[in-house]
């Protein structure tokens, strides 16, 4: 070990740096990488005190100590050595998490540092408040109120956000939201003049509007925990629509029985966005919403859904799709089931979507380069074809699909490569590839990763192998 006593600096720092990276995410205070470094050897502890960015993030893992205090200087030191450079300070905030070493929270206090014993507010944020430019925590009881009515100038710096609001476990939502004039008086982001990123996790009743963020400077909106109608949808979509660049939503749709008292939609441009992920619950009880939204830059699509009344109806997207036909570069498909009580799906219309759907939407996002689709979509042999020769999505080089038959698939991206190999030749090299490249131009799946049955995952591999697609065709299996 005394040759890594002499390391140049720049090697240890970028050691240093690495090792910090590889932890696991909230180690314990005896366990952090840079307590670790700092006693370790003298030179070793000389070179991290003397580096101040090694210092300006901070975690602090969700631990209880017997002397809260010893908890409070372990942070006042971090940010001691930070030098004034601007912090991130991270928190834990999933309470739909197990807690580090797999342990069960069995309050809210179990996801806070020092247990509930430290004040997150007076102890940790005022202190560092001007240097603060990231903050990910979970707030709970008064300290959400609290927090929501300090005044906008608090953090200047702040920039990016990730919060969640929980009053307790058993009751999460905060006694105060039941006062209309008590959630007006929310001040802490309102005005401010650096916050560009924010992530919430509401879970205590508040309505994101009364947060009264600076919209219209947001690049960056993840509300993807919070169940809203289609109309706030809508309203924080419209408020953002001049800076939003990265978005993501949950939206349900009003019950039958609601929809005669839903106010009416209106349209919204949003263009600088693109990237969007929406998880929908219950869509095909309102197709119309999807007539209001016009994405022109939209590159990258991810949509979840979960319907009672129907599976995947695509058409529906079709109005939705055509504002972003020629810049859409990557869309995603999947299912999800909510995690409430209360969702009992019926008997469904039909159980996957028609082959003519799907091609409809192939023939609008003709430029896709990226294609996932969930189990619940099962792509027709016809539709399969005209994948394989180019005659849909001829640019797709990423491609995950659930097989029906999977030799089918095989074929597809044999006769996939050979097209593509094809059209690359030069003109004149041979009859045949004047041809095809006249009439087509196609590009080779780089990457295919195919869902089969479990008991036919071994005998796909083995003839993916003889064909020579191994390196770039990856096959799983799924139970029925």
């Amino acid at each position: 070990m005394a040759h890594a006593q002499v390391l140049p600096i720049p090697v240890l720092l970028r050691i240093f740096d690495l090792c910090m990276k590889a932890q696991d995410p909230f180690p314990a205070p005896k366990d952090d990488v840079l307590r670790v470094i700092t006693h370790a050897f003298p030179e070793w502890r000389r070179v991290a005190l003397a580096c101040p960015s090694l210092w300006t993030h901070i975690q602090l893992p969700p631990v209880r100590f017997h002397h809260p205090n010893n908890l409070v200087q372990l942070f006042q030191q971090s940010v001691e050595r930070s030098s004034g450079l601007p912090v991130t300070v991270e928190l834990y905030d999933d309470v739909g998490a197990l807690l580090p070493g797999g342990r069960t929270a069995k309050s809210v206090e179990d996801f806070l540092y020092g247990g509930g014993g430290i004040s997150i507010i007076d102890t940790i944020l005022q202190p560092i408040r001007r240097c603060l430019v990231s903050l990910t925590c979970l707030l709970c009881g008064s300290d959400i109120i609290n927090f929501l009515r300090l005044p906008s100038d608090t953090f200047p710096a702040l920039e990016c956000v990730s919060i969640t609001f929980i009053h307790t476990l058993d009751t999460p939502r905060s006694p105060f939201t039941q006062d209309l004039l008590e959630c007006l008086n929310f001040t802490v982001f309102e005005s401010h003049g650096a916050l560009k990123e924010a992530k919430f996790d509401i879970l205590n009743g508040i309505s994101p509007l009364d947060l009264k963020l600076p919209w219209a400077q947001l690049t960056k909106l993840d509300m993807n925990r919070n169940p809203i109608s289609p109309l706030l949808f809508l309203r924080l979509m419209r408020r953002a629509s001049s800076s939003l660049v990265e978005g993501s939503f949950h939206v349900e749709f009003p019950r039958i029985s609601q929809r005669p008292f839903y106010p009416r939609y209106f349209d919204v441009l949003m263009p600088r966005l693109t990237t969007l992920h929406l998880k929908l619950v219950n869509p095909s009880l309102d197709t119309s919403f999807f007539f209001y939204i016009r994405l022109p830059r939209l590159q990258a699509l991810r949509i979840e859904q979960y319907d009672d009344y129907a599976a995947w109806e695509l058409s529906m997207f079709d109005p939705f799709l055509m504002h972003f036909r020629n810049t859409l570069r990557i869309l995603e498909l999947a299912d999800f089931s909510p995690s409430a009580t209360d969702y009992a799906p019926p008997v469904r219309k039909r159980t996957r979507a028609l082959h003519q759907e799907l091609e409809s939407v192939f023939a609008i996002l003709w430029r896709l380069e990226d294609l996932r689709l969930p189990s619940s979509i099962q792509v027709h042999a016809m539709t399969i074809e005209k994948l394989a020769d180019g005659r849909l999505l001829p640019s797709l080089t990423e491609l995950e699909l659930f097989a029906v038959n999977a030799e089918q698939i095989l074929w597809m991206k044999q006769r996939r490569k050979f097209l593509s190999r094809c059209y690359q030749l030069q003109p004149g090299s041979s009859r045949m590839a004047n041809e095809i490249g006249s009439r087509i131009s196609v590009k080779e799946f780089r990457h295919m990763r195919v869902w089969v049955k479990e008991h036919e995952v071994e005998r796909m591999r083995e003839a993916a192998e003889a064909l020579g697609l191994g390196r770039t065709l990856s096959i799983a299996g799924f139970r029925l």
